[in-house]
């Protein structure tokens, strides 16, 4: 499973999201990569990824993060074993934007999970039995569940919405129908939708939680990954 941490984060702060004990108690193994560049918004933290249209100066550089991340993984797979029919990758805000990218232009992961993150890419080719997650709170601030850089937005990046997002999913994974609630508890709600070529599509959407990787009493995104990834 792989990490990834949001703009101006770095693999410390993700290790916060999928810890090195979840991976140990479910016998998996977990990444975390970093962002190459400065985020110059905010002096002394690093840590941007080319989502494509998002963000910083690893997008406006193209800097080549699926060819980065692939080559973690081949190193890793020369020394461990590895299953390569279930390598995961999730992240936050530009991270879980990446893992979107990820999910468009690398055919090494087989699903993909994002938090407050919304798609940044322009073209997409995913490959066959790609499944996608997204988590999303109503009240996030930073990438607006309607669209747009909000309040505290440090990206000024117009953020496509999170029914974009769901739209965007349901058209490349030939997806069909309203979807079925499989998750309800408190404020929260998760909807899964009946897919094409063994894919999964599934939006979990809480009222409250911000910008943040949701962890409430209505609903654990840790929880709802490692399910989703059948490892939790």
């Amino acid at each position: 499973v792989f990490v990834f941490h949001g703009g101006a984060g770095d693999k410390n702060k993700a290790k916060s999201y999928i810890s090195s004990s979840d991976a140990e108690k479910l016998n998996f193994i977990v990444v975390y990569p970093e962002g190459v560049d400065e985020f110059k918004a905010i002096k002394g933290i690093q840590g941007t990824w080319n989502a494509g249209t998002c963000c910083g100066t690893s997008s406006a550089n193209n800097v080549n993060d699926i060819e980065y991340s692939e080559k973690i993984l081949s190193e890793i797979s020369k020394k461990l074993s590895i299953d390569m029919n279930r390598v995961y990758a999730t992240g936050i805000s530009n991270g879980g934007m990446f893992v979107y990218k990820l999910a468009c232009d690398s055919s090494k992961f087989k699903a993909v999970a994002s938090v407050a993150g919304t798609i940044a890419e322009e073209s997409c080719n995913p490959s066959s039995g790609i499944s996608v997650l997204h988590l999303h709170a109503k009240d996030d601030q930073n990438v607006l569940f309607t669209g747009g850089c909000g309040p505290n937005c440090i990206s000024n990046h117009d953020h496509k919405s999170v029914q974009y997002t769901l739209d965007f999913w349901q058209n490349k994974l030939s997806c069909e129908g309203q979807g079925e609630i499989v998750y309800s508890k408190g404020n929260a709600e998760c909807t899964t939708y009946s897919c094409s070529s063994n894919s999964k599509l599934e939006f979990c959407i809480a009222d409250t939680g911000g910008h943040s990787w949701l962890t409430t009493p209505s609903i654990s995104a840790t929880e709802q990954i490692l399910k989703f990834f059948n490892l939790g």
